[in-house]
């Protein structure tokens, strides 16, 4: 897929100069117009990203000269603004310092994996997924609530992979874009059906004019394994996520 310009120069600099996968989730709000520049330097910037609820995104380089003091003084209006139920960085120095702030209540860490198309793969049994199936997704997906997940296949992103009227794993497109919803029923596992699911939703990402990537928490061996298998290209930042309280993840 040909990159666009996002007409946001701290954003399009940082895209050609590190390449897109640090900046993927940014890009993709960005040329959906869900990304309001709050400050911008040359390859730095803050931002809201809408895609959810009001959300924090700070990204890209500190400049050198910067301490830790004039970090904070400068986003700390933001951070301490109710409106932003969450913030997330690709920057480690921001990381240290958002973890001094006993305002969030929810931290985790994840990779991101710029994910490949695959030629040949048995898509026999994948299906989208309907309401009958809904009641099934909730209860063994614990990470959305059941407005998102009912979002999710009313706007048909979600898929069923099943044999035999039996229901072997499930996967879906998130609101941002990204790969997930990944569950394999545990008689199902070890028999390739996590990677039969990632290859149909790729390339029905590719089919339609979209980037596919995932977002694998940091720890999550078995999902990073996935991934390499796949030869998926990983950011060479980590992105950084804190939450104050509930948010909503579609």
């Amino acid at each position: 897929m040909k990159i666009k310009s996002t007409n946001i120069k701290p954003l399009d600099t940082l895209i050609e100069r590190e390449g897109i996968s640090a900046y993927i989730r940014d890009y993709d709000a960005a040329i959906n117009g869900k990304l309001n520049i709050l400050y911008a330097d040359e390859d730095f910037y803050i931002a809201e990203d809408r895609t959810y609820q009001p959300w924090l995104s700070i990204m890209g380089c500190l400049p050198e000269n910067w301490t830790e003091q004039e970090c904070y003084n400068l986003w700390m209006r933001w951070i301490q603004d109710e409106k932003y139920i969450a913030v997330y960085t690709n920057i480690e120095q921001i990381s240290d310092i958002l973890q001094q702030f006993d305002v969030f209540s929810y931290h985790e860490d994840f990779w991101i994996a710029m994910i490949p198309e695959t030629k040949h793969f048995d898509e026999s049994g994948i299906r989208l997924a309907t309401m009958e199936d809904l009641p099934y997704i909730e209860s063994t997906y614990h990470r959305s609530e059941h407005q998102q997940l009912w979002n999710r296949i009313a706007q048909k992103q979600m898929w069923i992979l099943e044999a035999e009227q039996d229901r072997k794993g499930y996967a879906g497109i998130h609101k941002d874009g990204s790969l997930g919803f990944e569950y394999v029923a545990p008689q199902a596992r070890r028999q390739g059906v996590a990677s039969r699911l990632q290859a149909f939703l790729t390339n029905h990402m590719i089919e339609n004019d979209l980037i596919p990537y995932g977002m694998v928490s940091v720890g999550n061996d078995v999902a990073k394994h996935l991934q390499i298998k796949f030869g998926s290209q990983f950011a060479e930042k980590i992105f950084y996520f804190y939450a104050k309280g509930a948010y909503e993840y579609e």
